[in-house]
């Protein structure tokens, strides 16, 4: 049996999931793609037809994001939150709301961790407080995909230098 870690706890977000991620990047880069609004116009991509209109980010406690993206069908989907925790650049908390209505049953919670393994980053994404299970399971494969989006996104970055 393995033990839990004060790290795995740190992470724990009840009624949700985890995903993690190996990044063929520093975990300095990661980071900074992962929260720089030019960037995530890039690789905020659940799969192809996507698109990022604009992505507003103030890296701050307490402070707003807004992400717009635009499906292939061109119906507009906006996610924002508010940041509960930033620590560059090995860890974001933030509140999660999509849809653009910001109901309750919209409303869920994100946790971010980036470690440095070999040269790498082992991205985990925490993702919880979900009202029903059907809104899990969608936001989880959403989440796949940017994941892919994203790990793609700094391969090439990191090709060009």
């Amino acid at each position: 049996m393995q033990a839990i870690t004060v790290s795995d706890v740190d992470l724990f977000i009840p009624r949700g999931f985890q995903l993690k991620k190996a990044l063929p990047a520093p975990r300095e880069k990661a980071f900074e793609a992962w929260t720089q609004p030019e960037a995530i116009k890039q690789w905020f991509r659940p799969g192809p037809g996507y698109e990022v209109p604009f992505a507003v980010v103030n890296l701050r406690h307490g402070s707003r994001f807004k992400i717009g993206l635009k499906d292939p069908d061109g119906k507009l989907h906006l996610f924002a939150g508010v940041f509960t925790e930033v620590r560059v650049p090995e860890k974001l908390v933030y509140t999660w709301s999509f849809g653009g209505g910001g109901t309750h049953q919209e409303r869920s919670l994100v946790a971010v961790k980036f470690e440095q393994k070999d040269g790498q980053t082992e991205l985990t994404l925490s993702h919880g407080l979900f009202l029903n299970e059907s809104l899990k399971n969608e936001q989880q494969k959403m989440w796949e995909g940017i994941l892919e989006s994203f790990a793609n996104y700094l391969r090439s970055s990191m090709g060009r230098g």
